[in-house]
């Protein structure tokens, strides 16, 4: 396949044109990879798509109620990445006990992989971060990152009502 020519697109300073030679630039790369058979790429993913996360507490068990809990996942050979998104509904309960939500793959122990949380207090407008890590080979325990690391509970790092969102990112080596 020939490389193509991008120097047309370059942009002087200040050149009132910038937008559409970067549009067209976007558009010309977006062309030249449209017909790449990703099967021959090394690397990459050998499994993506959505799956439906299992959202658990350690004590009495929550329920989604109209609220949505969604799941991505990529999976290159063992290394998969995850995105988790729970929002609140109008119906949702929020259980007692520690927040759980399971992976898409299995680790090969608990302990690990810690991920980045960010949970959204809709009513304060407040995102408060925190972390999570394999509390067996399959869920994620959720924890804020109070001093010391304390668990993600009904009431805890606020009072979960309706629109409260839990964001979760992680990567990590599949059993």
């Amino acid at each position: 396949m020939p490389v193509p020519d991008f120097e047309s697109y370059k942009v002087a300073a200040l050149e009132l044109s910038s937008i559409t030679k970067f549009n067209n630039f976007v558009q010309a790369v977006e062309d030249e990879f449209a017909d790449i058979d990703t099967d021959q790429i090394p690397g990459y993913p050998t499994a993506y798509g959505t799956y439906v996360p299992v959202w658990t507490c350690a004590g009495t068990a929550p329920s989604l109620g109209n609220g949505s809990l969604t799941g991505r996942f990529a999976q290159v050979g063992k290394l998969t990445h995850v995105n988790i998104n729970l929002v609140a509904g109008s119906t949702t309960t929020f259980g007692t006990g520690q927040f759980i939500l399971s992976l898409p793959a299995a680790t090969p122990a608990t302990g690990y992989p810690i991920a980045s949380v960010l949970y959204f207090d809709s009513s304060a407008g407040l995102f408060f971060p925190g972390n999570s890590w394999a509390v067996s080979t399959t869920t994620l325990g959720l924890y804020d990152n109070a001093s010391p690391l304390a668990a993600v509970t009904n009431a805890a790092p606020f009072a979960w009502a309706t629109a409260d969102q839990i964001l979760l990112q992680l990567a990590y080596e599949a059993a």
